[in-house]
């Protein structure tokens, strides 16, 4: 049985601007020993790689054997402390080993983001509307199809597993904070 990876750069970081163009980073999470544990992962199903890392000395790696989804949680983020926040982004480095199709049917990466305040299926997935085409890790794939997987980067296929092959991503979450959205329930959950 094939095992699927995914893994995770060093930090996954919210940054919050202002009016006057000042970048604020809000939150951070990194996976060096002895960092602050601001996620949750479903089915224990994840280890730390410290032969592959994107900055610092290791990452988080997803592993799959089942059939059984594997999720990432992050903490609830809270951007109730500043009401002059204009733009919100998620930006992270990774890498996308799941085959599209390894025996368990259609194998993707997807991203959901929701508010604190709203139940699991009121969730919405990122999708090209939400992705920053301007970023190095542009990803067409990403863009029509809100997924990622192997084929997403031609490194992902054609190269062996390497520091050389981390991907940025960035993704604007502006809309799921606009200012309709009294400010003590701006708060997101991304898994």
């Amino acid at each position: 049985m094939r095992t699927k990876y995914l893994f995770l750069g060093v930090i996954f970081s919210f940054l919050g601007l202002i009016s006057q163009a000042q970048v604020f980073l809000m939150y951070s999470q990194g996976f060096e020993t002895g960092e602050q544990v601001n996620y949750t992962v479903t089915n224990n199903s994840y280890e730390f790689s410290t032969s592959l890392h994107a900055g610092g000395l290791q990452s988080l790696r997803l592993k799959q054997t089942t059939t059984t989804d594997v999720s990432m949680v992050l903490d609830t983020l809270d951007f109730t402390q500043n009401a002059t926040l204009r733009n919100v982004a998620l930006e992270f480095d990774h890498i996308c080993n799941i085959a599209a199709n390894m025996g368990y049917g259609a194998q993707i990466c997807q991203i959901f983001v929701k508010r604190a305040n709203q139940s699991d299926d009121q969730a919405i997935q990122l999708s090209g509307a939400h992705y920053n085409k301007d970023e190095e890790g542009y990803c067409i794939e990403f863009d029509q199809t809100g997924t990622f997987n192997n084929y997403s980067y031609d490194e992902w296929h054609n190269e062996s597993l390497s520091n050389a092959i981390w991907k940025h991503e960035r993704f604007d979450i502006n809309t799921f904070l606009p200012a309709s959205v009294p400010i003590n329930e701006r708060k997101l959950i991304f898994r």
